[in-house]
């Protein structure tokens, strides 16, 4: 679950330098048009989606490590 920090300090980021430039980096960081909890809604979609891939992402390594065998094995 660390990981979860690289997006999530990007999404800050993000926020940061949109401000400064005055115009949002993608349309979901819009919260002029989505307004905020459009906007964080869809900030926790986007997280929710990251953790789903990198769950499966493990599950389907720590279930392949079973079968195949190390290199040192062989």
């Amino acid at each position: 679950m660390a990981w979860l920090i690289y997006p999530a300090a990007y999404f800050i980021y993000a926020l940061i330098y949109g401000a400064m430039i005055n115009s949002a980096l993608y349309p979901f960081f819009d919260h002029v048009q989505l307004g905020w909890g459009g906007m964080v809604i869809q900030v926790v979609v986007l997280l929710a989606y990251f953790l789903v891939v990198e769950s499966a992402y493990i599950i389907v390594n720590r279930l392949l490590g079973r079968w195949i065998p190390a290199a040192e094995d062989q």
